[in-house]
């Protein structure tokens, strides 16, 4: 069928291309047909193989950037749970998560953002729990990003979240695999950002901030039991404050008085 449609020359020139290509002892080599995509290739470190008279050339994936091991995260320690935690490659970020999640609905799809830079964001979900129509919300909130460059996920976070003056928190950053891993299983959506080892999980709710990740190594009525005091806690540091405010300010008669002074 391909004979059929193509001319000679274009089936001379697809067959010569082809046995290169399966020659080439590299593993990622793309096709690469205009300039811009040339270039593209180039400033990401990767060599371009042309060949005189033909309209294609390859983009040999080469590039080999210099990258920090996978170390237990700094800022999220625990006492039982994996140790390892993100790094700045986006290669070895998704690694992380496939080593987890094996199954081939665990789709991943890459967004470039940043005139300048370039940056690549991942949006990472398992497709069958996933809600339709928040992977389409992201992937619009993302195409609309207008900006010379992406240096940290936190200027990814100030452009997806709905509401940009509210104090609270909208997304869960996280730089642990297996909190990332729980958090797809439960139907949220994941942005992996190249250079930066934390991860951006949304839809997130007021709860889900109360969470621990050793919650879900615990039996449910441990870490429910756990997860209680934190709320406990919370409206003490709230209203205790307010409390002592107001009867000291309006009503000191209930604020109990030393004893007598000793003559």
């Amino acid at each position: 069928m391909l004979e059929t449609l193509l001319a000679p020359n274009e089936w001379e020139e697809t067959d010569f291309l082809l046995s290169v290509k399966n020659k080439l002892p590299v593993s990622n080599v793309k096709n690469v047909s205009t300039i811009s995509a040339c270039v593209d290739a180039i400033s990401t470190g990767n060599p371009i193989l042309l060949f005189d008279g033909f309209a294609e050339g390859f983009s040999l994936g080469l590039v080999k950037f210099e990258k920090r091991s996978v170390e237990e995260p700094q800022a999220e320690t625990n006492i039982r749970g994996p140790r390892e935690g993100f790094t700045e490659s986006l290669g070895v970020n998704t690694s992380l998560l496939r080593r987890i999640i094996k199954d081939p609905a665990l789709k991943m799809k890459t967004v470039p953002i940043g005139k300048y830079t370039k940056t690549k964001v991942v949006i990472s979900y398992i497709e069958g729990i996933v809600d339709r129509t928040l992977i389409e919300e992201m992937e619009n909130r993302l195409n609309r990003i207008q900006i010379d460059g992406v240096l940290e996920s936190g200027y990814i976070e100030q452009f997806i979240e709905d509401n940009p003056y509210s104090p609270f928190p909208q997304v869960l950053y996280t730089e642990r695999p297996d909190v990332v891993c729980a958090n797809l299983l439960e139907g949220r959506a994941v942005l992996l950002i190249e250079g930066t080892p934390f991860a951006l999980v949304a839809p997130v709710s007021f709860f889900s901030l109360f969470q621990s990740q050793e919650d879900f190594y615990e039996r449910f009525w441990i870490g429910t039991f756990i997860r209680l005091p934190r709320f406990l806690f919370l409206a003490v540091s709230l209203f205790l404050p307010s409390l002592y405010v107001a009867i000291t300010t309006f009503h000191q008669e209930m604020v109990p008085t030393g004893g007598r002074i000793m003559e």
